[in-house]
This record gives C-alpha cells, structure tokens and sequence, in this order.
C-alpha cells in the first residue's frame, strides 16, 4: 500500500526535478512523502515519463548514484521506478549507476 510520485525529470537548470519545473525541485514533493511514510505507507518514485527528459540526459553516472541516494533517504523510498519511453533517456548510464547504487544502497 501506497504511492508513486513521478516524475522526476530534468529541468531546465539541468537539476532533478518533478515535471520539469525549477518551480518543483527535488524536495517539492517532500511534505507528501513525508505523510506516507508517517501512515506506514509505501513510497516509491518514480523517474523518467512520457513528455520531458530524464535527468540521464545531462547527470554523469556519480550523479545519478547520488541522485538515487537522496530520493531513497530523503523521501524513505522503498522503490524506485524508471519509466523510461521517449527515447529521453541515456540507458547504459542508468544501468551503471543503477548497478553501482545497489551495491551501495540495497532496498
């Protein structure tokens, strides 16, 4: 039980984002997940979309392993989503990162 937040793009400051809006930073979303968590809900974000860009398009592979490290400790993510269908997206840069993250951060 729970809710997925998405999604987390890119914005045109080329930070991470909801919507790809620098109205929306990262920690926008931090209230709601907040009253998930504190109602044992399950949160989950989710990266990526159909309409913008995914923050792999600009982020190196450490900042994506950092990216991913935030959103699971600030946000208490119990998963994270990759919604990956635009073409948006660099895939070997995810799978690097992704594969260095749980190494680190299994959750």
């Amino acid at each position: 039980d729970g809710l997925v937040l998405g999604f987390l793009t890119l914005s045109p400051s080329n930070k991470a984002c909801w919507a790809a809006s620098d109205a929306m930073p990262l920690e926008w979303a931090l209230p709601l997940a907040n009253d998930l968590n504190a109602a044992n809900r399950q949160v989950i974000v989710s990266f990526g979309g159909a309409s913008n860009a995914d923050i792999s398009t600009k982020f190196t592979v450490d900042q994506l392993v950092q990216t991913y490290t935030d959103v699971v400790q600030k946000f208490k993510a119990k998963q994270l989503d990759f919604d990956l269908e635009n073409g948006q997206y660099d895939y070997n840069k995810i799978s690097s990162a992704l594969a260095i993250f749980q190494k680190q951060q299994p959750i």
